[in-house]
């Protein structure tokens, strides 16, 4: 169905170890294909409540209206029919479900861990340069603070935001890292069908991702519009979703060797990862706040792929540097063009080599490893 699929995996392995779990989620989240029904439903054996909001997905001042309607409406979950939870996990990014939270925490005497997988108000106030003395930021900033000093446990998907977490919480022991991570079935499957380079010599690169601001992709379109030779000896595969797709596939119209494609199933995207010599992602300049880690979910989705990954980007300890899966180079045109020319001066097995370092590290990241060390937390709370 799309969206974030890290709890959906969670789910079912923490249900094969005897943990009753249920999945509540806005029934109108933007990320999903098909919209949740309202109310208690099954999906592929997890369970799902779903909430829906007046407000539907958009931007500004009406998605913070959706997340604070969405936080509002968790008060008043019918335990009646979903049973009397013993732990309560809040995964950011939105955090205005905190007051129901801690309410429900308060009522059912339960336990609370809160999972990081953005830093609010950090991001909106880097990423989108919001004022720190707006009033959002500041009811932001305050329920952040309340949210980690009132936690049992913190897990963040984030390496690198103890620094930051530790700084308001003053407690250490309190923070986990749980990443992001795939199923141990995505690494190194066995292509279906696989027609790689069937039609052509040319070098098959692709992103996987939306195409937003956030995303950084306006460098390497950039690129694209400008190729020259490079249209000769690459093939660019993008593919998914967002609001930029469209100016894109305008702007590169006139290129044969630019495919759009459309969002796909997560493990067909992994199959067209295998087809594939090479994976891309990029990141904007923003210091400030990707100092404090990254958890993109397609880094590990190239990685299971077993394909190196061209990363663009400024400085930041990503899983391509800490495993020495792919080429880092800075996001702008000139540096991505060295980068991809460098994979081109490789031989396959240059490339291939390079692209099992990913594979390797990867293994430590499969749900199944990730979802044992949820456990451990529940154990000890």
């Amino acid at each position: 169905m799309g969206g974030v699929q890290r709890h959906f995996f969670f789910s079912k392995i923490f249900r094969d170890k005897g943990y009753e779990t249920i999945i509540v989620s806005n029934s109108n989240n933007h990320l999903l294909k098909t919209p949740l029904k309202k109310g208690l439903q099954k999906l592929d054996e997890v369970d799902f409540f779903g909430i829906s909001t007046f407000f539907k997905f958009s931007s500004g001042i009406f998605r913070f209206l959706q997340m604070i309607e969405f936080g509002i409406r968790c008060f008043f979950l019918p335990f009646s029919k979903c049973s009397k939870p013993d732990i309560i996990i809040l995964s950011s990014m939105s955090i205005f479900p905190l007051p129901a939270v801690l309410f429900l925490r308060w009522w059912y005497g339960a336990k609370f861990i809160f999972e990081v997988r953005d830093l609010w108000p950090l991001t909106p106030i880097f990423m989108k340069k919001i004022p720190k003395w707006n009033p959002m930021i500041l009811l932001m900033s305050l329920m952040e603070k309340i949210a980690y000093r009132k936690s049992d446990y913190i897990v963040t998907t984030l390496l690198g935001s103890e620094v930051y977490i530790n700084s308001i919480t003053s407690n250490p022991q309190k923070v986990n890292w749980i990443s992001n991570g795939v199923p141990d079935s995505f690494i190194n499957a066995k292509p279906i069908n696989s027609n790689k380079n069937s039609n052509s010599k040319k070098l098959v690169v692709t992103y996987g991702g939306s195409f937003g601001v956030a995303n950084a992709l306006d460098p390497f379109i950039t690129l694209l519009e400008n190729q020259e030779e490079l249209s000769q000896k690459i093939e660019f595969n993008l593919i998914g979703s967002g609001y930029l797709k469209e100016d894109y596939k305008t702007r590169l119209s006139q290129f044969e060797n630019v495919i759009f494609n459309e969002k796909m199933q997560r493990e067909s995207f992994v199959q067209k990862l295998m087809d594939s010599d090479i994976a891309f992602i990029a990141w904007m300049d923003l210091q400030g706040l990707y100092q404090f880690g990254v958890s993109a979910q397609k880094y590990y989705d190239y990685m299971a792929a077993g394909i190196p990954i061209l990363s663009a980007q400024n400085g930041i300890n990503d899983p391509v540097r800490q495993s020495g899966c792919g080429i880092i180079v800075h996001n702008n045109p000139e540096e991505i063009k060295k980068g991809l020319n460098q994979f081109l001066s490789m031989s396959e097995t240059e490339r291939k080599k390079m692209g099992e370092k990913g594979s390797i590290y990867v293994k430590a990241f499969t749900y199944e490893k990730l979802a044992k060390k949820y456990i451990q937390l529940f154990n000890q709370v």
